[in-house]
């Protein structure tokens, strides 16, 4: 049996949690693209993620352009 591969909300929610804070959709992109090579193939793979962050519910937006994941968010001071 073969095994799957994470989806790219998935893997967002582990970069987000690895980083153990906020961080933008650039910088999440960036970071996945080093970790997961060929998870995001779209000419803008920033717009993917931001369109992820803001549509699921697992994100939370606490200002501009800046996500944290939605269990973090009553750590979160500021």
């Amino acid at each position: 049996m073969s095994q799957r591969t994470p989806t790219v909300r998935y893997q967002v929610m582990e970069i987000l949690k690895e980083n153990g804070g906020p961080m933008t959709a650039r910088e999440i992109t960036e970071k996945l693209l080093k970790k997961y090579s060929g998870c995001l193939n779209g000419k803008t793979p920033v717009n993917t993620v931001s369109a992820l962050l803001q549509r699921c519910l697992s994100f939370k937006k606490i200002s501009r352009g800046l996500y944290e994941l939605r269990e973090y968010d009553n750590n979160h001071s500021g």
